[in-house]
């Protein structure tokens, strides 16, 4: 897949900015519309194939993403801050990074109307970690996909259920200053979350 062609597009991009407090007073707004946009693709390449071992079917997958180097989407003017005076920028940025899937799968044909099947897929994300974009639709997941299943009949129809589940975990490392300014009194704070999803497979084929 070749990355995608720019041939026309526009967009608007709006910021709004309010802050009150003992020390500080905020107040950032600005709009722009009617702009012109641009969307960046990566190339990609996919390869797979199976193999028969007598009862059992072999299939295998691998599909590359090149990286998106970091660009502007929406061609934006810089603007003046109401508060402050200072001169701001409405950017709205994309990037990704190269990523590489796998697919494995098993089938067994225990009979011409009995097939019991296995799978394992990745879904790596291609967030780019500590980017500054504000487009990007990845999440920060690597996640696994383990799937089974049988395809069997029932008088003239083909059913198959199966069942799949999907994992993963995700750190986040954030430092808070206690003195705005002082890195020697910031506080480090680690969190982790898990990912985890369990789907039902249902299908028939009269």
């Amino acid at each position: 897949t070749s990355p995608s062609l720019n041939i026309f597009g526009s967009g608007s991009v709006g910021t709004h900015l309010f802050i009150s407090g003992i020390d500080t007073n905020t107040f950032d707004s600005n709009y722009q519309e009617d702009i012109e946009s641009k969307f960046n693709s990566s190339w990609a390449a996919g390869l797979g194939g199976a193999y028969n071992f007598g009862k059992i079917k072999l299939h295998l997958s691998a599909e590359w993403y090149d990286e998106i180097s970091k660009y502007d989407v929406l061609n934006t003017e810089s603007y003046i801050s109401q508060s402050s005076g200072e001169v701001l920028t409405n950017d709205l940025t994309h990037e990704a990074k190269s990523i590489i899937n796998f697919g494995l799968g098993l089938d067994y044909f225990a009979s011409d109307s009995l097939i019991f099947s296995l799978s394992v897929t990745s879904d790596f994300t291609a967030y780019v970690e500590n980017t500054t974009t504000n487009l990007a639709t990845y999440s920060g997941w690597d996640i696994i996909h383990f799937a089974g299943g049988s395809t069997f009949h029932v008088w003239k129809s083909e059913v198959t259920v199966g069942a799949v589940y999907s994992f993963g975990s995700q750190t986040f490392e954030n430092n808070i200053n206690i003195i705005p300014g002082n890195d020697d009194n910031s506080v480090g704070r680690q969190s982790e979350f898990k990912y985890s999803q369990i789907k039902v497979l249902l299908g028939f084929e009269l």
